[in-house]
């Protein structure tokens, strides 16, 4: 009776020896995104990355706008605590903000290449209130 060489030998399993170095690339990025700066921004195509301040009902986000480019192209979006803003670059600018935002009462001015958004928090609450029935008979059937 032969015995099987297979459990002598790591490396018989092709399927399960793959190279997983392209994995820590991709661990790395992610910690360096998670530990660097808490409103980063995720696509910086030039000068500096956003500068970030709350107030109780605010977030003000500037951001320094290259000479060359036109007010008139710039366009910002908000989803949750995400802004999108177009026209500053090839691609859109991302900007993570510390909390939900909300449209209604924000507002953006552009002043000496210098974009100011104005962002007001999200404060609605989805509290709605239950109706007590008042009655004097018991729960028992």
């Amino acid at each position: 009776m032969r015995k099987n060489n297979a459990s002598n030998n790591k490396n018989n399993f092709p399927y399960f020896s793959m190279d997983f170095n392209w994995l820590e690339g991709i661990i790395n990025k992610s910690i360096d995104q998670v530990f660097s700066n808490k409103y980063d921004i995720e696509i910086s195509p030039f000068n500096a990355p956003p500068n970030i301040k709350e107030t109780d009902d605010y977030m003000i986000v500037q951001i320094q706008v290259p000479e060359q480019k036109k007010a008139e192209d710039i366009r910002i979006l908000l989803d949750a605590d995400k802004l999108k803003i177009t026209g500053l670059s090839h691609d859109p600018i991302f900007v993570n903000l510390p909390c939900k935002g909300d449209v209604v009462g924000s507002e953006a001015n552009y002043i000496q290449n210098t974009l100011q958004i104005r962002v007001s928090k999200y404060k609605k609450t989805n509290y709605k209130e239950i109706m007590i029935n008042y009655s004097n008979t018991s729960y028992d059937n």
